[in-house]
């Protein structure tokens, strides 16, 4: 496992924007080498003079250079989205899932991971919906399921156990029973979403591709956009920090 390789890992994703279009991300794993505090302060981070950089791309055993989700699990594992593959990496050896290798996957282009409560890992595609791993067990949600669209943008869970995933036409509620479509008649400004993420309060947050950002309680979302000071109302990403802050 990595946990028992490393003593703190620092994941770093750093994307261009080349002509075409397309991100292309390299990943850096910083290992700290001087971790254990000389003190009774709490260490801030690792110490720039001891820190060892390394990368890897396909030479080194992924299947493609281009990276569009990454994650930590609860195991240590690294899991990696690419357009030709999931990916599970341990430190040593990259593992690599496909509709090859994967009956039920019907789509390779990854695009979103989000482990959740029950550690189960979520992984949403572009093209073949949304897939659960729980305990190396594949299950595959798409239209078949209530989604509206098998475009998955994004995923992420709240603490009652949902999973919420964002596409084209709409935010998507799945409670292990049934799927709730969000859009313009619950408050968003846009359906065509493009990030979800869930703060340390619980509230969920939505960004769209051109109506801005939504925060829902409930069933209905708060709209925040020129208005509410935001420079450009294309959210594509959230990040969920500190103190219910949000970037």
């Amino acid at each position: 496992m990595i946990n028992e390789v490393v003593k703190k890992l620092y994941i770093c994703k750093i994307i261009h924007n080349i002509v075409s279009g397309l991100p292309v991300v390299c990943i850096g794993v910083f290992l700290s080498l001087s971790f254990m505090a000389r003190s009774s302060h709490a260490v801030a981070g690792p110490d720039p003079d001891n820190i060892i950089v390394r990368s890897w791309n396909t030479d080194s055993g992924l299947p493609h250079n281009e990276i569009s989700a990454i994650i930590q699990d609860s195991e240590g594992y690294i899991w990696l989205g690419t357009p030709a593959g999931l990916v599970r990496f341990d430190g040593v050896r990259f593992a690599v899932f496909n509709r090859w290798n994967i009956p039920v996957l019907r789509e390779s282009k990854i695009s979103s991971l989000y482990e959740d409560i029950y550690q189960r890992l979520w992984v949403g595609t572009d093209g073949g919906g949304l897939y659960s791993i729980d305990k190396g067990k594949w299950k595959r949600y798409g239209s078949e399921e209530g989604l509206k669209s098998e475009h998955v943008s994004s995923v992420t869970g709240d603490w009652q156990g949902n999973i919420w995933c964002g596409t084209e036409l709409g935010l998507h509620r799945f409670d292990g029973e049934e799927v709730t479509v969000f859009g313009l008649d619950e408050g968003l400004a846009d359906d065509i979403i493009t990030a979800v993420a869930v703060d340390e309060l619980g509230r969920l947050w939505v960004g769209t591709m051109w109506g801005g950002l939504a925060r829902f309680e409930g069933s209905l979302a708060q709209k925040y956009g020129y208005y509410e000071g935001l420079l450009d109302e294309r959210a594509l990403s959230i990040l969920a920090c500190e103190n219910s802050r949000i970037r």
